[in-house]
């Protein structure tokens, strides 16, 4: 089996309200994601999708360089079997040494999907087989004021999810009054993943800790995600050792050698393996080994991902060992409407599933109605 051609399209993700707003997050997010679907096609007649979202203001990615990116990597891989994948892994580092996490993670999910594909099962079987039937899901609530975020809280619990991300703005004293009333909201019915997205300093997050922690709706149900600066393990370690409240390492772990580095230090009680973070399947069950051996609780996450991305991450948690605590399979269904018409993940309850399909089970897309003006079908 050979790569015969890449292809794919730019297209536009609007946020439903209220998420299209500016300060949904602590960084810059505009309120219409681009987004590069593509196609890897073999002349067995087998084809894999893959995605590339960039996040700009955490990323610092664009669709332009990332289009520029894939159709280098184009060049080198057609004619090349899409099993070679950790060949296919080493071309790609050699043609970009740092950074562009997208472009390499659209063509490792689709890769992977060809080659479950090929073997006639689900992309989780592929991986390792299916260590559970469903895994649960957060799902986010967007930055806003406070009885906003508290009525949203209230709707996804009554949707049957029980963790929730957190979006704060990264302004500590704001931050805290939002995410108390959240907690008084839920009642103890959800645990509250607060996404600081690397917004606060050492001594505001100490001070939020113990403000939540001796808050009378507190439930032993708080995580806080990346309180402070990626780069700061020493900080990091500093609030993980002060506070009953678990902490969880997120842009601290973006990388295998960052996720090592925190599992072998302890700087955090949990890691966050983001799947487009590691470059895809390739990296993310390498962070799980690492997190597995060292006996340390993870997530697998999403980040601004399509469908497409959610239900890689779907298939990689479903796989996952014992160490795993949940997973990040619903920002999709944050946007108005999704790249995917039929197949891939499903969310029942708070929780996400999958069929029995080959490959990632993606039957089709609906790219029409998002289409970039600018683009049509691109040939990489």
């Amino acid at each position: 089996m050979k790569i015969t051609n890449i292809t794919g399209y730019k297209v536009k993700m609007t946020w439903s309200p209220p998420f299209a707003k500016q300060h949904a997050a602590s960084y810059y997010r505009p309120p219409v994601m681009d987004s590069v679907i593509i196609k890897v096609h073999t002349d067995e007649g087998l084809v894999g999708y893959g995605e590339a979202t960039p996040v700009q203001g955490v990323f610092g990615e664009n669709c332009e360089g990332i289009i520029a990116l894939l159709k280098q990597y184009a060049k080198q891989i057609k004619g090349m079997d899409p099993c070679c994948i950790g060949e296919i892994h080493s071309i790609m580092d050699n043609l970009a040494r740092r950074g562009n996490i997208t472009a390499k993670f659209a063509i490792d999910i689709a890769l992977y999907d060809i080659m479950a594909q090929k073997m006639g099962v689900p992309l989780y079987k592929f991986i390792g087989g299916l260590q559970r039937s469903k895994v649960k899901s957060h799902i986010s609530i967007a930055a806003g004021d406070s009885s906003e975020m508290a009525a949203d809280a209230i709707a996804v619990v009554k949707r049957g999810f029980s963790v929730i991300k957190v979006k704060v703005t990264g302004n500590g004293k704001d931050d805290l009054d939002k995410v108390l009333a959240v907690l008084e909201a839920v009642d103890g019915k959800a645990t509250l993943a607060i996404d600081v997205n690397e917004g606060w300093t050492v001594p505001d997050t100490i001070r939020i800790a113990k403000m939540l922690y001796s808050h009378k709706a507190y439930a032993d149900n708080v995580i806080i995600e990346q309180p402070i600066v990626a780069h700061d393990l020493d900080g990091l370690e500093y609030i993980t050792r002060s506070t009953p409240i678990p902490i969880l390492a997120d842009e601290s772990a973006w990388s295998v050698n960052d996720v090592m580095k925190v599992a072998n230090r302890r700087v955090a009680d949990i890691i966050g393996i983001k799947v487009v973070e590691t470059c895809g399947i390739w990296g993310a069950l390498q962070a799980i080994a690492i997190c597995e051996a060292a006996n340390m609780p993870y997530l697998v996450d999403e980040a601004c991902d399509t469908k497409i991305a959610n239900t890689v991450i779907a298939h990689v948690a479903m796989a996952a060992g014992q160490g795993l605590v949940y997973a990040g399979c619903a920002n999709h269904t944050l946007y108005e409407e999704d790249v995917v018409a039929e197949g891939g993940v499903e969310l029942h309850d708070g929780f996400a599933v999958l069929k029995d399909e080959p490959g990632l089970g993606i039957k089709s897309l609906s790219i029409g109605s998002k289409l970039s003006p600018e683009f049509e079908e691109i040939e990489f």
